[in-house]
């Protein structure tokens, strides 16, 4: 169950998931959505002439990633940016591909990886290296597990 901001409450549309009331909301506006939850998320229609997705939201352009950030997570992204840990940047819009703050995971230079992995592997805590690195747990998360940024 989810409370709306109006007070009603009731059932995400989709699989019932986060993930698929996003999916549901994203497939009619130009989002390929048919991977699933773990793939990519491509936008399939033109992009803004910088290259990026963006939309018009209440009458004010923004960018696509805040957009499905907003929408995933409830709260503005830390640092007002949102990063793609994907090789399908810049159009991929699977909010499990975003990840916030003021760091891009693949600006760390090859030893501060290679260090970063080793902490992790030797179980150090994800907010710990979090701060240490300026980056989200999710970000370290994916960077551990997919071995490289």
């Amino acid at each position: 169950m989810v409370t709306r901001g109006n007070g009603a409450r009731g059932a995400l549309p989709g699989n019932g998931t986060l993930h698929g009331h996003i999916a549901a909301r994203l497939a009619p506006m130009g989002v390929d959505v048919s991977g699933g939850p773990t793939s990519c998320w491509p936008w399939t229609r033109p992009v803004h002439r910088s290259g990026y997705v963006r939309f018009t939201v209440e009458g004010r352009p923004v960018s696509a990633g805040r957009f499905v950030w907003m929408l995933s997570h409830g709260v503005e992204p830390r640092g007002g940016r949102v990063w793609r840990t994907c090789q399908t940047r810049p159009r991929c819009l699977n909010p499990s591909h975003l990840c916030d703050g003021p760091r891009r995971p693949w600006l760390l230079g090859r030893k501060a990886l290679a260090n970063l992995r080793r902490l992790r592997g030797a179980g150090m805590d994800l907010h710990v290296l979090g701060r240490r690195y300026r980056m989200t747990a999710a970000a370290i998360e994916h960077v551990v597990r997919m071995g490289r940024p």
